[in-house]
């Protein structure tokens, strides 16, 4: 069995034990089933995108700016 089919399969196992009906398998080949496809959903989406929070090289270089502002 292929990768590709474990993961279609393993998604509409998923999909069945929260009673979601599955007519298209291939579907979940590459989207999980419990994605409910919204962009700014907050169990769905990224995280730094959705809280507009930085990332964490973004982090460490504004503290490396006011590290290096404080010797100037």
């Amino acid at each position: 069995m292929s990768k590709t089919r474990a993961a279609t399969l393993k998604q509409v196992r998923i999909a069945r034990a929260h009673g979601i009906t599955v007519k298209e398998y291939h579907r979940y080949a590459k989207h999980h089933a419990l994605n409910c496809g919204r962009a700014h959903c907050m169990l769905c989406s990224n995280p730094r995108r959705t809280w507009k929070q930085k990332t964490l090289q973004e982090v460490s270089w504004s503290q490396q700016a006011r590290v290096d502002a404080d010797n100037d």
